[in-house]
Parts: structure tokens; C-alpha cells; sequence
């Protein structure tokens, strides 16, 4: 069985915190993994200048209105789908992938989810209950994207082998990529080349 996994934000969509900043003129919201690696943390640190600002769910979503996927996008998710099965692993959330989503025609999205208050603010995102109890906030990796990915198309013998190791948290997941200046980003990835010769 072949699986085409793939990040959503600056692959497929518009980076949506950054075109957030452009809309609000907030610069300190265009911070990403490249700028702070821990992803708790830039977490905090945004939805700390959410509250401050006043900003609520709504005005990110009206923003998330004005957005398409980016220029050939729908037309690679269509036809990789029509080839094979296709996953998307974002941190994204899913209150913000919605609307792009549906213009990408759905496909598989494992993400986080926002938790928002009465008033439509965005309270926090589901670590709420380790923080709570003063628990050392687990490596989401495995629970939020191998973990789904293994149970909707692994093998019996996958799901046996690594399922329980990923509920227990005696095993850690991660993604195996990290670049300079970059972190897990690799929509901001660069290159350069040099001509050498006449080839």
C-alpha cells in the first residue's frame, strides 16, 4: 500500500498565523518553529498576544475567508488522490483548516483542535489537562499524527507492535527532520547554487 503524507501550511495553504499578522499589522504573530522550536511555547506566546489584542476565533476566521490554497494545489491533491491515498499532518488546527480543506476537497487531515471559551476566544489547544494537573505535557506526536495514521491504515501486526507503546508513552515519536534556520518548517527552506564549469 503506497501513503503520500503531506504538511498543509506553505505546502498546500497559505500560512495562516502569518497572513493573520499581515491583516492585523501584529510582525510578533509572523513567529514560527523557524523563530522558537518548542511548539508549547510559540503556542503561549501567541495566544498571550491574542488576549492582549483582544482578538478572538472570529477574526482569525474572517481572515482564513479571504484565503485560497496556494496556486496548483487543488489540482496536485486531486490528482494524487486519484493515484493513491493521501495524509496530511499539520499543527495546524482544525478550526482553522476547515474552509481550506473543503476548497482541497477534504482529504485526510490529522491536526490539533482549539478550545474556545463562550465569548469565542481561543482559551487554549488540548494540553489544557496536563497543564491542569502539573504534568509534564506529552510528545504529541505519536497520539496526534502517527498514532491516527496507524490505526485508520496500518497493519494488524503495526497496530500490535506500536499502538501500545504510543498510549502508554513509553514510546516517544518525532519527526525526523530539522533544518537550519528553518526548524520544522520546510515551506521556508532554502537553496542556493553555484555555477561551476559549463555543465
Amino acid at each position: 500500500m503506497n501513503i503520500v503524507c503531506l504538511d498543509l501550511e506553505g505546502v498546500l495553504i497559505p500560512e495562516i498565523w502569518i497572513a493573520f499578522a499581515e491583516k492585523t499589522g501584529i510582525e510578533a504573530l509572523k513567529r514560527t518553529t523557524r523563530d522558537e522550536p518548542c511548539y508549547d511555547t510559540l503556542m503561549r506566546y501567541r495566544l498571550d498576544i491574542l488576549d492582549k489584542e483582544g482578538f478572538k476565533l472570529a477574526d482569525i476566521e474572517e481572515v482564513i475567508g479571504t484565503l485560497d490554497p496556494l496556486p496548483g494545489a487543488t489540482e496536485f491533491v486531486e490528482w494524487v488522490t486519484a493515484q493513491t491515498r493521501l495524509v496530511i499532518l499539520s499543527d495546524t488546527f482544525s478550526q482553522f483548516a476547515g474552509p481550506l480543506m473543503a476548497k482541497l476537497g477534504n482529504p485526510t487531515l490529522f491536526c490539533h483542535d482549539l478550545i474556545i471559551d463562550d465569548s469565542g476566544r481561543i482559551a487554549d489547544y488540548k494540553q489544557e489537562e496536563c497543564r491542569q494537573a502539573n504534568a509534564p505535557t506529552p510528545v504529541m506526536m505519536g497520539i496526534q499524527m502517527l498514532g491516527p495514521m496507524l490505526m485508520h491504515f496500518g497493519t494488524p501486526s503495526q497496530k500490535e507492535r506500536f499502538l501500545p507503546g504510543i498510549i502508554s508513552g513509553e514510546n516517544v515519536w518525532c519527526q525526523g527532520y530539522s533544518e537550519p534556520g528553518s526548524g520544522s518548517d520546510l515551506a521556508s527552506l532554502k537553496t542556493t547554487a553555484d555555477h561551476d564549469g559549463d555543465e
